[in-house]
Parts: structure tokens; sequence; C-alpha cells
């Protein structure tokens, strides 16, 4: 005897014709909103981009007056540049996204996940096991597909990997926006931990 087919978000039994995304299963109501679109997130998107290019503004001119900074100054001025990005980011997406936010529990993990995997893993991949400094260092061919094959594949492995083992599963992934939103807060731990590195 077959199970019974279940939408993927409430849990409610489906009929034939099944509405079928990514081999998961949703009801009428839930396909309806699978696809809506989410202004709030690309404003963000747009005023980050913003934020971002007067942040780094703020920051050259800066630099021409501030001189030489002792270790620990030099160690707070690059933590506070490490992650105030996504602070800007965090924090004007979830003024705009008011209707539906996404739990910032989530968010947290997701964030905490990417930016864990890229310490356990990434670094020791790209400084141990392939040992890139050594040999592919900037402005070659060897640099290029370094980047590409190595540090990009698996930067785009801990994305994917933070967003599939916290949200995917979950009733909170409603919406193919909700994979950008992860997404996005995923690379946000993956840059952090790179940045602060």
């Amino acid at each position: 005897m077959d199970e019974q087919v279940r939408c993927c978000i409430c849990g409610d039994p489906v009929s034939p014709p099944y509405h079928i995304v990514g081999q998961r299963a949703y009801c009428d109501r839930h396909f309806a909103t699978l696809s809506k679109p989410n202004r709030g997130f690309w404003r963000a998107g747009v005023m980050q981009l913003a934020l971002i290019a007067i942040f780094s503004a703020v920051v050259a001119l800066l630099a021409n007056y501030v001189g030489p900074l002792d270790h620990t100054a030099l160690l707070l001025f690059g933590v506070f540049l490490a992650i105030v990005p996504s602070a800007l980011w965090l924090a004007f997406f979830y003024d705009q996204d008011r209707l539906e936010p996404e739990p910032k529990s989530q968010i947290a993990k997701v964030f905490l996940l990417a930016l864990l995997l890229t310490d356990v893993l990434a670094l020791r991949l790209f400084n141990d096991w392939f040992a890139l400094a050594s040999w592919a260092p900037a402005e070659t061919l060897n640099s290029l597909l370094a980047n590409v094959l190595i540090v990009g594949f698996t930067i785009a492995g801990i994305v994917y990997a933070s967003v599939r083992l916290i949200v995917y599963a979950t009733p909170e992934f409603d919406e193919r926006m909700d994979g950008i939103v992860y997404g996005t807060v995923a690379g946000l731990g993956v840059a952090t931990l790179l940045n602060l590195h």
C-alpha cells in the first residue's frame, strides 16, 4: 500500500496532480506562496551594496589619517572591519522583512554553522591539505584554477551544507526566496570567518 503524499510544509495530505518541486510535495496553499516575491530582500540587497560602498569609502578616507597601529589596536580594528558588513546586511534585512521574517534562531544557526565549517574544514583544506600558499601564488594561472576549483567549490559546499543541515527540512523553508536568504546568510558566515582569519 502506498504511503499518503503530504505537504512538506504543513503535513496535510495532498491529492494528484501533485505539486512537486525538488522532490518535495506542496499543498495548493503552500505551492501558491512558493515563488512569491520578497521585495524586502531585494531592497536589503541594494541597500547593502550602498552601505558597503559608503563604509568602504569611509574606511579608505580614514586609512590616510590613521598612523601605524599597535598589535591590539590592529586586531580590534580588523575584527570591526570583518563584522560590520555582515551586521549591516542582517540589520537592514530584518527591518525590511517585517511581514514574514525568518526566525532569528535559524538565521543564527546557519550563520554559525557556516562559520564553524569554514574554520574546521575549509581553512585546513586550503592551508594544510592543499597547501595553496606554496604552489598557487597570486597572479598566475595556478592561482586562478586553485581559487575556482578548490576554494570556490569548498565554499559553495559549505554554504549548501549549512542550509541543508539546518533549515532545508523545516517548515521555515517554504519558498524559493528562503534559499536566497539562508544561502546569503551562510555566505556571510564564511566571509566573516575568512575576514577574521
